[in-house]
């Protein structure tokens, strides 16, 4: 059976238990004077002690937002989305910018082909060849596509220049605009019957021309050789001439006389034959008019 004073002892016990566990939980008692007490308001470890040097609200604290030094500070020179950094790859003057249509790099602006018939950037003309062209037979100037496909001068060829293109059916140029000298003005050697007189070459010299009327009829004014037509020339001047013959001599009793009409009986004199001619006043034997002598 317990004792009264046991019980006593007992429900002194847990009193003091009782106070020292509150003493405890208000940290007005500090058990064999420690010091290191968690709750101690001076403990340098606080989470909230304002000097701690780990405080995430301490204006010193190396992440600060406005710590000069912080990598995501908006005036940090490396900052990838600064404007102004000159490392940004976005950089819309950045040389190697690959978005960038000026970039000889630029793997989306292809290197153009000179030759293949379209113009592309980069190229004045684009002609589907890579042949610096000369410009048409007779053009004086003219512009064409090079080889390198840039628009240049082309090189000309044309009749009066000097030099003498067989190629264009040039047979002579002498780089003059006189048409009446040995080149015609469409550079073909001057020649009778071209229907140009030729000037330069005086009466005896061969090429010398009195008359070219660009045919070969040898009845009218102007005969072979371009010489004018005469009697005694051999040609018959019958288109709008007076000539009934010529036969080339200077005989004057054949049938052409020496001027060049054809003799007949009774045109005075004696020829073609005939033994006396009545109308010839030289005549001193009787003639009729058959030009046959009258006999006794």
């Amino acid at each position: 059976m317990v004792s009264l004073s046991s019980i006593g002892r007992l429900l002194w016990m847990g009193m003091l238990l009782f106070g020292l566990s509150a003493c405890f939980a208000t940290g007005e008692v500090a058990p064999n004077g420690d010091l290191s007490d968690a709750t101690d308001a001076t403990d340098v470890t606080d989470a909230t002690d304002a000097t701690d040097a780990t405080d995430a609200t301490d204006a010193t604290d190396a992440t600060d937002a406005t710590d000069t030094t912080d990598v995501s500070d908006g005036t940090d020179t490396t900052d990838p989305t600064d404007p102004s950094d000159t490392s940004d790859v976005s950089d819309p003057t950045d040389e190697t910018d690959p978005t960038d249509a000026t970039d000889a790099s630029d793997p989306s602006t292809p290197n153009p082909v000179c030759g293949n018939g379209i113009q592309e950037t980069g190229e004045e003309c684009d002609d589907n060849n890579t042949i610096t062209e000369a410009c048409a037979y007779g053009e004086e100037s003219c512009e064409v596509c090079s080889e390198q496909c840039t628009r240049v001068d082309g090189a000309t060829s044309f009749c009066g220049d000097g030099a003498i293109d067989e190629d264009n059916g040039e047979s002579c140029d002498d780089e003059n605009t006189d048409n009446t000298d040995g080149c015609l003005n469409t550079c073909e050697v001057a020649t009778c019957g071209d229907g140009v007189i030729r000037t330069d070459l005086a009466e005896g010299q061969e090429g010398f021309e009195a008359c070219d009327d660009a045919n070969a009829d040898n009845t009218d004014g102007c005969v072979e050789g371009c010489q004018l037509a005469e009697c005694g020339d051999g040609y018959t001047w019958s288109n709008g001439g007076a000539e009934e013959c010529d036969d080339f001599n200077d005989i004057d009793d054949d049938s052409c006389t020496n001027a060049c009409l054809s003799a007949y009986c009774g045109d005075g004199a004696i020829n073609n034959n005939e033994p006396c001619d009545s109308s010839d006043p030289d005549n001193t034997i009787g003639c009729d008019d058959a030009c046959n002598p009258i006999l006794c």
